[in-house]
């Protein structure tokens, strides 16, 4: 058996042993988001070097901030997965929720920890909540993944 839903840019295919997801999130983007945290962390290291050199404490505190910043935005990153097939024995739970972004997205959290973010509908269009999320519920339900509206 299988079922499609219609998300925002794309769609989300239930087959009889796993989920389908065509979105464009692409795996390179991972590797993109690394890359761009470990240059932040790179520049917050060079500023936290130059305050020795020519002690300037404004540089000192932002470089700083990158740098903490830099290594939770990596660590937070990491946590993230853009696998485009999700077996169904993988998958925990399922979170879906509004964002303050006006996004409706579910959270497929994995058994590694790790979570697979598919963006659903913006508030504005309002079309996947009013037709599929009561079905897309009900059909995770009878698949026995745990669901949850937020």
């Amino acid at each position: 058996m299988k079922t499609d839903y219609v998300i925002f840019d794309g769609e989300l295919i239930l087959e009889d042993d796993h989920i389908q997801i065509k979105d464009k999130n692409f795996r390179w983007m991972k590797s993109l988001m690394i890359l761009s945290q470990v240059s932040i962390i790179f520049l917050g290291l060079i500023w936290v070097n130059d305050n020795f050199k020519m002690y300037d404490d404004y540089r000192f505190l932002l470089g700083l901030f990158f740098l903490i910043g830099g290594i939770f935005g990596l660590l937070k990153s990491n946590k993230n997965t853009f696998v485009k097939q999700l077996f169904y024995y993988q998958i925990e739970k399922v979170e879906i929720k509004h964002t303050w972004q006006n996004l409706l997205i579910a959270d497929f959290k994995v058994t590694n920890g790790r979570k697979r973010r598919v963006l659903l509908d913006r508030d504005d269009f309002g079309r996947f909540e009013k037709f599929f999320l009561d079905d897309l519920v009900n059909a995770l339900k009878d698949k026995h993944i745990d669901t949850e509206l937020k």
